[in-house]
């Protein structure tokens, strides 16, 4: 319904202040136009003033200052605040000054930050108070992030994230604002309409679009390992939209999934996908006589029969526009729905160099030939962890001997199989990734004779299952108290054992053009010269490709391939399906290696990362910690293997 009693606000008396080392300039008469905008995917709204500087060609009258503050004033009340970043100044005696309000600092700051069993509320209280933001009321969020690790990100970046996965977890929308200097987090509920904007009543203009261009009424999706003969081993799955097939036509799109290897699998991903386009693209934008209070994410009534608008829209941007006489209009773009900007959590590696690897290695580095190892077959493993219940089922965390569970250290023994505080490798046949050395200082009621429970990742439990294993024990133990003073200082002793347990890596070089072709060599070489250059941002457009040093995975692709004058994607799942499948046993340097899994919300099996192979099981790849070469068919990476294809075809 229209808001009731709607009608045009009096025009309030407009002011714009001027603050700058401690003293407080009323600057209403020199400024001809104001401009104050806001987006939902932008944390902070903006002010760009038009001030005449000088009365007379040869005298400067005055210049606002970078660094100082401005306020814009409704009836002395205070609308915003903010910091000026930019000020050009002409030749005519005139600045355009332009300032942002004080969360544009979030955008500001670069930083390391790792959040554990905290709502996005906490997350932001904590950021702010750290780094020196002022905050304003904050609405809670409620729902819990168990881990979250951010490196080199925005605080704004980090913001945006836990507000999306907030909203794609809990479907509660939340939004950031920023009142008398203060940052406000503030809940975002389908709400009573604030204005009604309609013709002979206070529309200007408006134009609405519509376009079925990116719809479709059909989702055809086939699984599994063999793409070709997926239909005929009934592998895959068909959704349709009867009803907008009946409207628009058949207009299908395709696509294979890997990893998704049913057919129930696959018609509820179809689905899942089908739902989201199906609806033909719409948008909106109306103009009208200005309200200071209207902005995005707000809600307007528009009623205009020419264009077609006739009910409640969201508002996702606006521009008030202010002229030297008072004459205030607003301009808001609408949509008939709200979701936070896309901002998914990807998280970054976070797993030692080079670990996993096979039954020859320790952490994925050669053994050295001179220690001898003298393994014991025989023993069966599983995997825990203490949030997962099990051996630690009261959830503290601590192990048998005392010291707090740790993965990737902690082993269950029969300790009179394997004595508490016994340095043991462990070597999973099945499961490479988890061979490693350990400490025993756990046990439980299952774990006897042969039997061992290896602490491990919690999402990753339940792949590991229960495997053969074999074991050495490169020092042996002397009871609980000898299990918790290696505990203390496991760092070190892990780190001796591994040192005299691998050989030491040899450092990459150039691809030797007399073994690979000119093109390959120059590709992984051009890939290689931006090794620690490049900073990681998911988002596509490919900055790379205009000399900046920010991109994401497939952009950094993209660049290395355009230096050899090969055009390629710059998109993981169209390089996916562009380019010819090899396999592992096909990979030379100068191939594309394909992750799947990295990115919370992309359907299992479609790619989310790529990485150029550079040689010895090594890919070059743009990713969170920056642009590395490092190894890819172990440690995190391993995890989430896809597949390879290959561009240059020699």
């Amino acid at each position: 319904m229209p808001a009731d009693n709607s009608i045009v606000a009096p025009r309030p008396r407009i002011s714009v202040l001027y603050k700058y080392d401690g003293n407080t300039y009323d600057i209403s008469d020199i400024v001809e136009s104001v401009n104050w905008s806001g987006n939902v995917s932008e944390v902070s709204r903006k002010l760009d003033l038009s001030v005449v500087i000088t009365k007379t060609q040869n005298t400067i009258h005055f210049v606002p200052r970078e660094g100082g503050i401005v306020y814009l004033m409704a009836n002395d009340s205070e609308m915003f605040r903010g910091v000026i970043a930019n000020v050009d100044r002409t030749g005519e005696g005139k600045a355009s000054v332009s300032a942002n309000d004080m969360n544009w600092y979030l955008a500001q700051n670069t930083v390391d930050y790792t959040a554990k069993n905290k709502t996005a509320t906490q997350v932001i209280k904590e950021l702010c108070a750290k780094y020196g933001v002022s905050v304003g009321s904050l609405a809670d969020t409620k729902f819990v992030f168990k881990r979250l690790v951010f490196l080199k990100k925005t605080i704004s970046e980090i913001f945006k994230t836990v507000i999306y996965e907030t909203w794609r977890q809990s479907n509660r929308r939340f939004a950031l604002e920023n009142t008398k200097g203060k940052l406000a987090l503030v809940a975002i509920q389908p709400q009573k309409v604030q204005l009604e904007v309609s013709r002979g009543l206070n529309l200007l203009a408006a134009s609405t679009k519509t376009s079925i261009e990116q719809t479709r009424t059909q989702v055809y999706l086939t699984g599994g390992d063999d793409e070709y003969r997926a239909a005929s081993k009934k592998i895959n799955a068909t959704a349709t939209d009867t009803a907008g097939v009946r409207k628009y036509g058949l207009m299908r799109h395709a696509e294979h999934l890997s990893n998704a290897t049913s057919r129930g699998q696959l018609e509820t991903t179809a689905k899942a996908i089908l739902s989201k386009m199906n609806e033909p693209e719409w948008s909106g934008e109306v103009t009208f006589v200005g309200d200071l209070t209207v902005r995005a994410g707000r809600v307007l009534w528009v009623d205009d029969v020419v264009t077609g608008l006739s009910n409640s829209y969201w508002v996702t941007a606006d521009t008030h526009s202010i002229d030297a006489s008072g004459n205030h209009t607003t301009q808001a773009v609408l949509s008939r729905t709200l979701a936070p900007e896309k901002a998914v959590y990807e998280e970054p590696d976070t797993s030692r160099p080079n670990e996993g690897g096979d039954g020859s290695t320790v952490k994925g580095n050669p053994l050295t030939p001179g220690i001898s190892m003298n393994w014991t077959s025989g023993f069966v493993a599983t995997a825990y962890n203490p949030a997962l219940g099990g051996i630690n089922g009261n959830g503290d965390g601590l192990v048998a001997t005392g010291p707090k569970f740790s993965v990737g250290r902690s082993l269950a023994v029969d300790p009179r199989t394997i004595p508490y505080g016994s340095v043991v490798f462990v070597k999973v046949p099945g499961y490479p990734k988890a061979n490693g050395i350990y400490l025993a200082e756990d046990t439980g009621g299952a774990i006897k004779g042969k039997r061992l429970d290896v602490g491990w990742y919690k999402t990753d439990c339940k792949n590991f299952g229960k495997r053969d294993a074999q074991v050495v024990i490169l020092e042996r133990g002397y009871g609980p108290a000898d299990a918790r003073a290696k505990a203390a200082k496991w760092s070190t002793i892990e780190r001796k054992w591994r040192n005299k347990l691998q050989a030491k890596p040899s450092t990459p070089t150039n691809v030797s053009s007399g073994s690979l072709s000119t093109k390959r060599t120059q590709v992984v070489n051009a890939a290689r010269s931006k090794v620690g250059k490049l900073r990681y941002r998911l988002g596509g457009g490919n900055p790379l490709l205009s000399g900046s040093n920010i991109g994401d995975c497939s952009d950094f692709t993209q660049w290395a391939f355009k230096q050899v004058g090969i055009s390629t994607p710059n998109y993981s799942p169209t390089i996916w399906q562009r380019y010819k499948r090899i396999s592992a046993s096909q990979v030379r340097p100068g191939d594309v290696v394909v992750f799947t899994g990295t990115i919370a919300g992309r359907p299992s099996g479609t790619p989310s990362h790529v990485g150029i192979i550079s040689g010895d099981n090594r890919m070059i790849n743009l990713q969170s910690y920056g642009c590395k070469e490092e190894a890819y068919r172990t440690g995190y990476w391993g995890k989430y293997l896809l597949g390879y294809v290959r561009i240059i075809n020699d």
